[in-house]
Parts: structure tokens; C-alpha cells; sequence
């Protein structure tokens, strides 16, 4: 989102807040600003796809600034520049949602404070204005919401800043239950 195109109808689902993340307490003991961000050693996640509107967010955010979005490194997922940021080699920009569900699998000794101004990774429903949904798109579409809603639930609670070393509230499974986390996020790649 925005997604401008009159043909369209957009349900908005969830705004997930992204936050900077370093396992520095010095890095994250105040919310980060646009200026900070394009000078910080960054590891980010590959954009596979040409309009990544979280980097595009991020690189404007940056140049009002007067300055550019940088990386000190590019990999293929979210876990790795998670794991970067444990190491202590870069810095990264997570949705909290995105932490929300790797819960007690995020390192201890990272910590997130905000952006500012805040910045989010927008989710909404969108079809056809006026389209007829099938019985099982319709379906789809109450599946994806509910589990959305849970993602934005698991995110308030985790909360907009954490110092290293606190710990992470269990992550919420599909099924609404506490998950103690082990595997792959299952948010992995969705951006």
C-alpha cells in the first residue's frame, strides 16, 4: 500500500511497524532517525522483486535526509539479517510482526527501538471493485484476515522497544496457541 488504481477495491488489514534492530545498546537507546539510518551499517534482505515497497519506504525516509540508503551487506532472508545483527557485524530493519513470530528464536542479546518517523510495511485485501468472490476465495480471504490479526496482536504485545538482553514473548501459531518457536518463521520471505 498505497495502491492507487480506481479499478480496485483495498481492505486494509494491518499496519506492522518496522523497527532498527542491533544487538548495540548504544545503537537502539533512542528512536532512530532518518539521518541515523542512512549512515547505519546495515544488513539487509535481498529484494527479489523489482518494487519492494518496504526498501522504497525506507530509501525515501533516508533521502529526506539528504542521504542514501545504504547496505553493508545484501542476503537472501530475514533470519540471516536477524543473525547478523546478533553478531554485532551490522544493524537491521525488522517489522515487529516479523519478530512477533520468530519469538524466542530472536537472539537475546538484540534489542529494537523505533523510526522515526515511523515507518510500516502495509497489508490489505484488494480485488476487483465490485468483483463477485467465490465461496472459497471468500474463505481465503477470512483465513488470511484472522491470521493477520493475529500477527498484529502477537506485535502489540511484543511492544516498540526492547534492550538486549530481555526476553521475547512466545510466538502465537496458526492455530492461536503459544508456539515456543524452533523452525523457520512463517512469515519467512513475506515482505
Amino acid at each position: 500500500l498505497p495502491v492507487d488504481d480506481a479499478t480496485l477495491e483495498i481492505h486494509p488489514v494491518f499496519n506492522d511497524e518496522l523497527v532498527y534492530v542491533s544487538a548495540h545498546p548504544e545503537r537502539i537507546a533512542t528512536p532512530v532517525t532518518a539521518a541515523r539510518l542512512g549512515q547505519a551499517p546495515l544488513a539487509l534482505a535481498w529484494a527479489s522483486w523489482a518494487n519492494d515497497p518496504t526498501r522504497a519506504a525506507l530509501a525515501t525516509l533516508v533521502e529526506s535526509a539528504s542521504g542514501s540508503l545504504q547496505s553493508r551487506v545484501e542476503v537472501e532472508d530475514l533470519e540471516t539479517t536477524i543473525d547478523l545483527a546478533a553478531s554485532g557485524e551490522a544493524d537491521t530493519v525488522v517489522s515487529l510482526g516479523v519478530l512477533a513470530q520468530l519469538g524466542h528464536r530472536v537472539p537475546r542479546n538484540l534489542g529494537w527501538a523505533p523510526i522515526r518517523p515511523r515507518q510500516y510495511d502495509r497489508f490489505a485485501i484488494v480485488h476487483r471493485r465490485d468483483a463477485v468472490l467465490s465461496p472459497a476465495t471468500q474463505l481465503m480471504v477470512e483465513l488470511v484476515m484472522a491470521r493477520m490479526q493475529q500477527v498484529a496482536d502477537s506485535a502489540k504485545r511484543l511492544g516498540r522497544t526492547r534492550a538486549p538482553g530481555a526476553v521475547t514473548p512466545m510466538a502465537v501459531s496458526g492455530s492461536g496457541h503459544p508456539s515456543p518457536g524452533g523452525g523457520r518463521s512463517e512469515l519467512s520471505g513475506i515482505r
